[in-house]
């Protein structure tokens, strides 16, 4: 389990409750927003309000790169189990996919819209 704070990072062993690893990151982790990282333990990724994503490599503890990824706030992310896809959904519910080796949009899928229903009143 991964604990944030405003400093950085700690990942913890749920069987014990001990600290496996701390990671001070140079910006910290603002609180509320959303996070994902690989299944490998080398990546985490966090949206914020201005709809950019920081990835951070964990394994030299340093931010490797920031990229505009919505128009508006990032809602939630996830990375794909091989690291090279992170998906982001921004407050307009549009899901973007990104190519992570080259930081360009695999394609942009947008929700279909629902169909309103009528309300009967009685």
């Amino acid at each position: 389990m991964a604990a944030i704070n405003s400093k950085g990072l700690g990942i913890v062993d749920t069987s014990n409750g001990r600290l496996l690893r701390s990671v001070e990151l140079k910006n910290g982790l603002p609180d509320r927003h959303p996070v994902a990282w690989s299944a490998d333990g080398t990546w985490l990724t966090q949206g914020d309000e201005a709809g950019q994503v920081t990835l951070w490599n964990l394994r030299l503890d340093k931010e490797a790169a920031i990229f505009p990824a919505q128009l508006g706030p990032v809602k939630a992310l996830a990375l794909s189990a091989d690291g090279r896809v992170l998906a982001t959904l921004g407050e307009e519910n549009k899901l973007h996919l990104w190519n992570l080796k080259n930081w360009q949009p695999k394609n942009r899928v947008a929700p279909k819209p629902k169909t309103a229903k009528p309300v009967t009143t009685d």
